[in-house]
C-alpha cells in the first residue's frame, strides 16, 4: 500500500516536473532571437532598394529566398514626391514592367527642356523628335512603389529597422527591432541619407551646405502634348 502511494506521488512529480520544463523551453524558445539566413539582403523600402531587389530577382542569378528584403512596416505607399526618368531610364522600366499599367493621370511627357543662365540670357532648348519618343516621363514615386511591391510579394521581406549589426570574414548579422537577426554575404544599404546602418559602420559622408531650394509637385496641364519642364538658374538658387 505504502509502495503503490509513493509510486503515485513520484508519476504525479515526474508528470508537474515535465510540463513545467515544457512551459519554460516554449517560454526560453519565444523569448530567442529567430536567426535567418540569405546570401544578398538589402536595406530600405524606398525606389532604390526596391528596384534593386526587381534586378536581382530578374538576374536569375540567385534563387528567391535567397535574396531578402528588410523594410518598415507600412500600411500603404504614401511618397508623394515624382521622378524624371530620361530614355535610358525609360527603357529601364519598361524591361522590367514598371511602367506597363500606367493611367493617364499617374506621368506627364516632357517634350521640351530649356535652361536658362545666371544672366537671362536665351535658353539651351531640347525638343524631342516626335510625340512618341519623349526626352522623359515625370511620375509618381508612390505609383512605381506599388507596382514594385506586387512585383516583389514573392521575395522574403521583414518588416522592422537594424538597431544592431557585427561580421566575422564569412558574413555579416544584422539585428532587428523585433528580435530576428539576419545573416547575409552581402549587404546593400539603400536605406537613404539618414541610414542607421551607416552610423553603426561608421562610415564618413561628407555633407555642403548649398542653400538650395526647391518644389516638388505633379502639374496637371490642360493639354498634355505640351509639356516643357523649366529651370532658371539665379544667383541666389535654382
Amino acid at each position: 500500500m505504502i509502495i503503490s502511494i509513493l509510486y503515485c506521488l513520484i508519476l504525479k512529480l515526474i508528470g508537474q516536473s515535465t510540463i513545467e520544463n515544457k512551459m519554460k523551453s516554449s517560454k526560453t524558445m519565444q523569448e530567442l532571437p529567430q536567426e535567418f539566413f540569405h546570401k544578398i539582403c538589402v536595406i530600405g523600402g524606398g525606389l532604390t532598394g526596391a528596384i534593386m531587389l526587381l534586378l536581382l530577382k530578374k538576374s536569375n542569378l540567385f534563387k528567391k529566398n535567397e535574396i531578402a528584403w528588410i523594410k518598415p512596416k507600412e500600411k500603404k505607399q504614401s511618397d508623394l514626391r515624382t521622378t524624371f526618368y530620361n530614355p535610358t531610364s525609360i527603357e529601364l522600366l519598361k524591361n522590367l514592367s514598371l511602367i506597363d499599367n500606367l493611367n493617364y493621370n499617374d506621368y506627364s511627357k516632357v517634350n521640351q527642356i530649356k535652361v536658362f543662365g545666371v544672366k537671362g540670357s536665351s535658353p539651351l532648348v531640347w525638343n524631342c523628335s516626335g510625340l512618341e519618343t519623349p526626352l522623359g516621363l515625370v511620375v509618381k514615386n508612390e505609383v512605381i512603389l506599388n507596382t514594385l511591391d506586387n512585383l516583389l510579394n514573392d521575395i522574403p521581406c521583414y518588416d522592422g529597422i537594424v538597431t544592431n549589426t557585427d561580421s566575422d570574414e564569412y558574413e555579416r548579422t544584422l539585428y532587428l527591432n523585433n528580435k530576428k537577426s539576419i545573416k547575409s554575404h552581402l549587404v546593400l544599404s539603400a536605406d537613404g541619407k539618414n541610414s542607421y546602418l551607416r552610423n553603426l559602420l561608421s562610415i564618413k559622408t561628407i555633407e555642403k551646405k548649398t542653400k538650395h531650394g526647391a518644389v516638388s509637385g505633379f502639374p496637371e496641364p490642360s493639354n498634355k502634348k505640351k509639356i516643357k519642364a523649366i529651370q532658371a538658374f539665379k544667383e541666389i538658387r535654382p
